[in-house]
């Protein structure tokens, strides 16, 4: 009878503790989805640098990574803007290459009043690239591009909102 009680008694415990664990899991889940917790399928987004242009455009350059865990694919983003507050719109995005140096960040410089330039020594792949951006014209210099496309066809314009 004594050993039935004692198993009886862990049983209990078990089932209580998976109550609290799955409780916990639960909650971390929630908290995950909305954002609150880290999860491995988070994405994070890091601001690289920040500039304006003579006309007073605005241009911010950012990279994200989703890969969760280890290494994985990341992808620089450049953004333009009428100035700080405005709507960011995308005008360049590229995968960059992966041997930890500062070459595959982009330098965004003003030419004259209506051209910018947007210069980057190497980059893993492009993903798309504006040639205009409102009544600005887009120039670049790209040094190397690590993965081309099978089909030569160049990149796609970049999305517009």
């Amino acid at each position: 009878m004594q050993r039935l009680l004692t198993l009886l008694k862990y049983l209990a415990m078990f089932i209580g503790g998976a109550f609290v664990l799955s409780g916990i899991l639960y909650a971390y889940m929630i908290l995950g989805a909305l954002g609150f917790v880290w999860t491995p399928w988070t994405c994070l987004t890091d601001v690289l640098g920040q500039t304006s242009s003579q006309a007073g455009h605005y241009f911010e350059t950012s990279l994200t990574s989703c890969s969760g865990l280890g290494k994985g694919p990341a992808e620089i983003s450049v953004f333009a803007a009428k100035n700080r507050r405005a709507k960011k719109a995308l005008i360049f995005k590229y995968e960059p290459m992966y041997d930890g140096s500062r070459d595959a960040e982009p330098i965004v410089t003003s030419i004259d009043d209506r051209t910018i330039r947007i210069s980057v020594k190497h980059v893993g792949m492009i993903i798309c690239r504006s040639g205009r951006w409102e009544a600005l014209a887009i120039e670049y210099d790209i040094g190397r591009v690590a993965d081309e496309p099978d089909d030569g066809k160049p990149p796609g314009e970049c999305p517009r909102d």
